[in-house]
């Protein structure tokens, strides 16, 4: 019954009383009990479960990221301590939109990518987090050889022809196994414009390093 969702009263049949939400808030003052947002999922082929990963805040500028499962997509478990907090340098604050692959035969076989940006209010950059397991939690370190990941792995572009040059930010990751190759949307936007444009790259490397596959993105 949100009139921003439905503003036309005959798409919707009404408040529905059985409708509830999958996950609700932690209490107060958990670092999760302002706000639930920028949820993804992931179905693990090793434990067969359902993930369902998400930002929470107390504040703001507070965030992290939380998980929880389910073995049917209906019922899930409750969040508990974050999976993955802020960094320390470029991603000290408002890290976002988590998305999680699954890579057999690595040492930390579970990649999250995020995006992130410093105290300083500077751009959104797009970051890598590993794990052992679904349930975290997430490091930043090399899903290889686990050696740590001191930078964001996607930067905006230092390309002037690109269009991601001021910001990147919202992605989306996928494992490619027949080709061995990861593939990342995301959004971008370049400094002389308010468009967020939907950009993509490949990585052969586990995400450590990225190749852009377009100049342009898509409005």
């Amino acid at each position: 019954d949100d009139a921003h969702v439905f503003p036309d009263d005959r798409q919707t049949s009404g408040p529905l009383s059985d409708c509830r939400p999958v996950l609700y808030p932690g209490f107060d003052f958990q670092w999760d009990w302002a706000r639930l947002s920028e949820a993804s999922t992931f179905d693990d082929p090793v434990s067969g479960l359902h993930f369902l990963y998400f930002r929470g805040n107390a504040i703001q500028e507070d965030q992290a990221i939380g998980v929880v499962s389910s073995p049917d997509g209906l019922s899930w478990s409750q969040a508990s301590d974050p999976v993955l907090l802020p960094g320390a340098v470029w991603d000290a604050r408002n890290i976002s939109n988590p998305s999680v692959a699954y890579i057999e035969g690595l040492a930390r076989p579970y990649l999250m990518v995020y995006h992130g940006r410093d105290m300083a209010n500077g751009p959104r950059q797009v970051g890598l987090a590993t794990a052992t397991s679904p349930w975290g939690p997430f490091e930043r370190l090399d899903p290889v050889d686990a050696q740590p990941i001191t930078a964001p792995v996607l930067p905006p572009s230092s390309n002037l022809a690109y269009l991601d040059g001021e910001r990147t930010l919202h992605p989306t990751l996928s494992w490619d196994a027949d080709g061995g190759i990861l593939h990342l949307w995301y959004n971008g936007r370049s400094g002389s414009s308010t468009t967020l444009r939907i950009f993509h790259a490949t990585s052969t490397d586990f995400g450590m390093s990225w190749a852009r596959t377009d100049v342009d993105g898509v409005p």
